[in-house]
């Protein structure tokens, strides 16, 4: 995101999921609303700066979200959330419609592990596993 050379675009569902991670953080490190403020105010700033942009999901990135919950929980057995599957079908998504090259940045284990394993997003997307494998 800091490297002015790229282009850094979320779901509009991030949003959300960033505000959960900021809450997070406070309640876990018994941070002041002033802090979460701090940080959100940070955050939408960016998003204003255009240093963020936002890519509003479509029913299409809904329908292959569907089919990745199927896919990770019969098939391969893993828990996702149906949002994480939600922003992986819109990264793929978006790296369907501009014909990029995107990497794709996570920090969710289960998720990477059910990803790596289907061709339509290895092919299009450039994983970068940014979290901490539990155990390890």
């Amino acid at each position: 995101i800091s490297d002015a050379r790229n282009t850094c675009y979320i779901s509009d569902l991030s949003v959300l999921e960033i505000a959960s991670a900021f809450a997070k953080q406070c309640r876990k490190n018994k941070w002041p609303v002033t802090t979460y403020a701090r940080l959100d105010q940070a955050f939408w700033r960016d998003i204003h700066r255009g240093k963020i942009l936002v890519r509003n999901g479509s029913l299409r990135d809904y329908l292959r979200a569907r089919q990745l919950l199927r896919y990770a929980g019969v098939r391969k057995s893993k828990n996702i959330k149906s949002a994480d599957a939600l922003i992986a079908a819109s990264c793929l998504e978006f790296a369907l419609e501009t014909k990029c090259s995107v990497k794709f940045c996570l920090e969710d284990w289960p998720l990477y592990h059910v990803l790596r394993d289907i061709s339509a997003y290895t092919k299009v997307l450039d994983f970068r596993f940014i979290g901490v494998i539990k155990g390890s």
